[in-house]
């Protein structure tokens, strides 16, 4: 089912504000088209999911190195007041945090 809409949107062909008419297919613009210069965008469906798709692969990809961006910018400020033994020995102290979280007492521990 093919519906037209008309709008007023800014036309790069024209460089001002006329008004459009928006195609639909369905519940998806197929395209839009100038009433004043008549120029037209078409959108292929194809084409959209290949940019999007390229677009989502990135995000995946590059997502440890942005969260890791982030969790700096969070710590480093907290960096000044963590104790000292928590930079030096960190696997030591996150070993005494699970056996607290477990609630083992240090006299069960083998150090």
């Amino acid at each position: 089912m093919v519906k037209k809409t008309k709008t007023i949107l800014y036309c790069i062909e024209c460089g001002e504000e006329t008004t459009h008419t928006i195609n639909y297919l369905g519940a998806r613009i197929r395209g839009v088209q100038c009433e004043k210069c008549k120029s037209k965008v078409e959108l292929d469906r194809r084409e959209l999911m290949t940019v999007f798709t390229e677009d989502f692969i990135d995000r995946v990809l590059t997502k440890p190195k942005r969260f890791t961006v982030e969790l700096v910018k969070i710590i480093a400020p907290l960096i000044p007041f963590l104790p000292k033994r928590l930079m030096k020995e960190p696997k030591e102290v996150l070993k005494d945090i699970f056996r607290a979280v477990k609630g083992e007492s240090d006299k069960e521990s083998p150090e």
